[in-house]
């Protein structure tokens, strides 16, 4: 018994001395996460201000970016340390109560033990038995402990800064490689109001006039004089302005950082059951969002170029200067093609005809009374208009990093505006607009968690009337969300960290959730087959069931893959495989049934853009302007190439036979001239 009363009291002192050892380095992660963040880094911020005084300093850059890539991958170590050692001392916790009371028990003396036919040998190796389980737990403990020493070990802000001093940059295109976001942003809270102001008309000088008939608005084509008409304005939008004056884009600002308060309530609305809707015939064939019908990236039906050389003018139909910048995507419904840009000094929407790549007409989108003019601190890489522009066959959609959100019908005349206010989104806000029927989808995620400004709002996409509103116990998301169906069955399913969620687009009442990811979630989900595919760099890629209910973490996952994993872009399944492509142009093909890896090719180039399916094929463009093209199939084989020889961020869309590729400076049609 004193054997055993021994052997007990060490492992509980074991256990108790380990439950102290986790929580001093949970603790230690804690304040490593919040400390190495590189705004706060005086080096960084020097090297930062070096580059805005050398913009042109393409080796600088280089080594930025590349530093960038290595401190968010160490970052989601960290928050993946803080998920797991929480669990780990949890489980050490209770070894430590079980130990103790099992030492008090034996501390007791011996208990008699009637008519026992133990003999001394076996008590012997009972007690053995006993302390061989003890010394184990102690032993697993001790393993717990060294892995969490590994995770927890190193200063990331000097890996960060030391990273980029050291590696040596090579070319342009590595260092357009990776985003370097902007730096943090505080809330700011406006009640809404009913302000008003009045909508200029469309500026129709920056392209020759387009020929067509009339319309009554809401019609197709292009031209006619129109009224200007109020657009209302509304702030829905969770903080109030606490500083004047727009922040530099290079320096770190000195804005400080404003008060902390409760999100605002809004006033929802009931549907509006008159409102236009399109058609699903309409949507499928169209490319209303980012990656197309339902966020999926998968091309309408159709022929598409596999070749085109722009220096050569093979396959270009036609190429068109857009004169602000901006890393969205094209969008396009018919005859129509939109795009948004902006700098420091103006931010615009941009209308062309898919036919002849002329302009028709450019909307100035303004801030709007109570929002600042520019997000704070936005790196010229991220960009002022960095989230794809949303049509529904009647209107187009485009929300701005500082949370304004504009409105117009297909003519230029802008019919309303809301305020969301600025997002409190330590890299600015990048999630993308999508269509539900008559309704617009608006994932605006902000803060920490425990912040609870996060949601996913439904707007009346006739008047800017909010009609739902989920709150998410999320933070920081760059992600987009996707419809695994255009009609009445379809899904909205959200990435996050940690969850993957999916809602009723009607309603916006949550059907189910999956604690499945971790880090900072950008690429959106891909879905097939009813199986939802949710990956994000350092964490995992996960294949889930999407007809459960409720919590379906346990029951929902069929299966877990770790290689390959990319952080900005975003997955595709086709085929009965799920496609993955890295920002340093890994593409990695899985069975989508059984999690198996395929195969994986390196291109050796780096990628921004997401891959789309055309049919048997995948569009892989690289950020040099060269589209890969790749047989859906399980086995890696590149059928051709297309290049537009130009730098290219932006995810190309497909409609109509066309390709069409924004790069820096232009918008590119490729396809048949008509």
């Amino acid at each position: 018994m004193r054997d055993l009363q021994r052997a007990w009291t060490t492992a509980s002192v074991i256990s108790g001395l380990f439950c102290v050892l986790v929580a001093g380095m949970l603790v230690l992660n804690s304040y490593q996460i919040r400390a190495t963040d590189p705004r706060t880094s005086p080096e960084f911020l020097k090297m930062k201000a070096q580059l805005a005084r050398n913009p042109n300093d393409e080796a600088l850059a280089n080594e930025l970016r590349r530093a960038d890539a290595i401190l968010r991958g160490e970052l989601s170590r960290q928050l993946v340390l803080a998920s797991s050692g929480g669990w780990i001392l949890l489980a050490g916790f209770a070894l430590f109560v079980v130990s103790l009371g099992a030492a008090a028990v034996y501390s007791r003396g011996p208990v008699e033990v009637p008519d026992s036919e133990e003999s001394p040998a076996q008590v012997y190796r009972a007690a053995s038995a006993s302390r061989s389980a003890v010394t184990a737990a102690g032993g697993v403990l001790a393993a717990g402990l060294v892995a969490l020493a590994a995770f927890s070990s190193g200063d990331l802000s000097r890996q960060y800064v030391s990273h980029a001093r050291y590696t040596p940059a090579k070319t342009l295109s590595e260092a357009q490689a990776v985003n370097i976001p902007p730096a943090a942003v505080g809330p700011v809270l406006q009640p809404p109001g009913g302000l008003s102001t009045p909508a200029p008309g469309p500026d129709k000088s920056v392209g020759p006039p387009s020929t067509g008939p009339e319309r009554e608005p809401g019609q197709s084509g292009f031209t006619g004089p129109f009224p200007v008409l109020p657009a209302p304005v509304r702030s829905v939008g969770a903080a109030e302005a606490t500083a004047g004056g727009p922040p530099g884009g290079g320096a770190a600002s000195s804005r400080p950082e404003p008060e902390k308060r409760e999100p605002v309530k809004l006033e929802i609305q009931p549907l509006d059951t008159n409102d236009y809707s399109p058609t699903d015939a309409d949507v499928i064939r169209n490319w209303p969002a980012f990656r197309g019908p339902g966020g999926l990236a998968h091309a309408p039906e159709g022929d598409y170029p596999t070749k085109w050389n722009t220096q050569t003018g093979e396959n270009v139909a036609w190429k068109t200067e857009i004169p602000l910048p901006g890393w969205n995507s094209p969008v396009v419904w018919d005859e129509y093609v939109f795009v948004s840009g902006a700098d420091k000094t103006a931010r615009a929407v941009y209308c062309l005809n898919a036919d002849t790549g002329q302009i028709a007409w450019k909307q100035d989108c303004p801030a709007l009374p109570g929002s600042p003019a520019l997000p704070a601190d936005l790196f010229e890489d991220t960009g002022y208009a960095p989230s794809t522009l949303a049509v529904d066959g009647n209107r187009v959609f485009a929300l701005f990093p500082n949370g304004d959100l504009f409105c117009f019908d297909f003519d230029g005349r802008r019919l309303w505006v809301v305020r969301f206010g600025e997002p409190d989104n330590i890299y600015g806000h990048a999630s993308s607009l999508i269509t539900y029927r008559s309704l617009l989808l608006v994932q605006y995620d902000q803060g920490d968690p425990r912040d609870n400004l996060s949601a996913l709002y439904a707007l009346q996409g006739g008047s800017g009337n909010v009609v739902w509103r989920a709150a998410r116990p999320v933070g920081n998301t760059w992600s987009t969300p996707i419809l695994t169906a255009v009609d009445e069955s379809g899904l909205v399913v959200t990435t996050t960290s940690p969850y993957v969620f999916a809602y009723n687009p009607m309603s916006g009442s949550e059907v189910w959730r999956a604690d499945v990811l971790g880090g900072e979630v950008a690429p959106s989900a891909a879905f097939a087959d009813n199986v939802v595919y949710a990956v994000q760099s350092g964490s995992v890629l996960a294949a889930l069931r999407s007809d459960g209910r409720g919590d379906v973490t346990k029951s929902a996952v069929l299966w877990r893959a770790t290689d390959g994993l990319p952080d900005i872009t975003s997955p595709v399944a086709a085929g009965g495989m799920v496609f993955l492509l890295t920002t340093e142009g890994l593409l990695t093909c899985y069975d989508a049934a059984k999690g198996t890896k395929l195969w994986e090719h390196s291109f050796e180039k780096a990628f921004k853009a997401s891959p789309i399916v055309a049919g048997s094929k995948l569009y892989l463009l690289d950020s040099e302007g060269t589209a890969h093209i790749v047989a859906v199939a399980r086995a890696f084989s590149e059928m051709s190439k297309g290049t537009v020889s130009e730098a290219t961020h932006a995810t190309p869309a497909f409609a109509g036979d066309r390709i069409y590729i924004r790069t820096l400076t232009r918008l590119i049609c490729i396809g048949e001239k008509r």
